[in-house]
């Protein structure tokens, strides 16, 4: 796909259902290989991932069958083999294969992407909690190769970063181990508490605390079992952004929305934080004199905001100095439109299409009584003079653009 055309000015309406997550899909899936037994899944997304990982567990012998958004999957007479490069290449989920074939197998086999040295990436993660379980791992030329003797067994595995891919690995890798296995500073995302379920369901002994610990009593062999993939929390927050951004109103389906209250909460606080600033600048009064002088400054002119900013460029320029005592086209422009339309809708709406630390600088700079300096900014904002002299550069071109467009809206120009 080289691009997407998208058309605007849409009317946004009615509902959509959210479909499964494949973040949460693809590590289930793979769970699958831990057991002998039949593993039935719901609600798996159409995507190419899944394509991919249903091509990567059938080359390791698994049988597979699918019905919609429904599958099938029997790992019973499986076979440990290298991990197919042209499809692994493909998945960062891939690497999730490793805990679950040295579980069963005691050793395996899968390529690093693009055959490249571990180094510093985030496989790491993965080894060093793996090596914990007992496994001892070398790369030969291009591969990892995995493997341990008497099989795994649990031990403490504290994390160095909270890793979403290392938490599941572990974690299934685990199931299987002789013992006990204490998970520190685990991932606590969504997904892993699906993935948890599932191999529950299929009789691991999971128990996930808010913490951050995830504890794993080892099992002998998991049972035949079924679970519904949880949605797409990504997909329904971009959703739930749009109708918010667009002031819209849809229904979201099929989602829980526990998944997704971190982003509720933060769109909540910053609507609440946006009503504010909405407030606080429908009460400000303008003069007829400041709405002649902004008007001026915005639409052009050798006392435009523009040319004073060229003219002065590095230097402080104060509000004041940018009148002119030239007002009578001004003022007769003033007389023939309605004067509160000028007054007040001009400005707070040129205003608002600026970002919120924009208008705030450009407000404390240019429309108070007691303009503040770069400096006092600058320590404000925690940045430098020059990057709050960028900032009011970029504002101003924004609300000369926005006047002009909101100025020709009610024939000003």
């Amino acid at each position: 796909m080289d691009k997407l055309i998208i058309k605007g000015n849409a009317d946004l309406k009615g509902s959509i259902k959210i479909k499964g997550s494949k973040n949460a899909a693809l590590p289930i899936m793979i769970s699958s290989l831990l057991s002998n037994e039949t593993l039935k899944l719901k609600n798996i997304p159409k995507l190419d991932d899944i394509k991919n990982m249903i091509k990567l567990l059938r080359s390791y012998g698994s049988t597979i069958k699918r019905n919609k958004d429904q599958l099938e999957i029997s790992c019973k007479n499986i076979i440990n083999k290298d991990a197919d490069y042209d499809i692994v290449r493909k998945m960062r989920a891939s690497i999730l294969i490793l805990g679950p074939l040295i579980s069963r197998f005691g050793t395996a086999k899968i390529s690093l992407p693009g055959g490249c040295a571990i180094g510093t990436r985030p496989i790491d993660i993965h080894l060093e909690g793996l090596k914990k379980l007992g496994a001892n791992f070398s790369i030969e030329n291009g591969y990892v190769v995995g493997q341990v003797k008497n099989g795994l067994v649990g031990n403490h595995v504290p994390l160095s970063f909270p890793s979403v891919g290392a938490t599941e690995n572990i974690m299934m890798a685990s199931t299987l181990a002789k013992g006990k296995t204490i998970i520190e500073n685990a991932a606590m995302e969504p997904e892993i508490f699906d993935l948890a379920g599932c191999l529950n369901k299929m009789g691991a002994k999971i128990k996930i605390k808010n913490n951050g610990i995830i504890q794993i009593d080892g099992v002998s062999r998991l049972v035949t079992s079924s679970h519904k993939i949880m949605s797409d929390r990504i997909v329904a927050g971009t959703f739930i952004i749009a109708a918010v951004m667009l002031n819209k109103k849809f229904e979201v389906k099929d989602t829980d929305t526990d998944d997704l209250g971190a982003l509720i909460k933060a769109l909540e606080k910053e609507i609440e934080s946006i009503d504010r600033q909405i407030k606080a600048l429908e009460q400000v009064q303008y003069s007829e004199d400041d709405v002649i002088s902004m008007n001026r400054r915005m639409l052009g002119g050798d006392h435009s905001l523009n040319a004073q900013m060229n003219k002065n460029d590095g230097e402080e320029t104060e509000w004041q100095d940018l009148l002119t005592d030239d007002r009578e086209n001004q003022e007769t422009l003033f007389e023939k439109h309605e004067e509160k339309t000028i007054r007040s809708k001009l400005m707070i709406d040129a205003l608002n299409l600026l970002k919120s630390r924009e208008k705030d600088i450009i407000i404390k700079r240019r429309l108070t009584d007691n303009p503040m300096t770069l400096e006092d900014l600058s320590q404000e904002y925690k940045v430098s003079r020059e990057r709050i002299r960028q900032i009011e550069n970029r504002a101003f071109e924004k609300l000369q653009e926005a006047m002009k467009l909101k100025a020709s809206e009610i024939k000003l120009i």
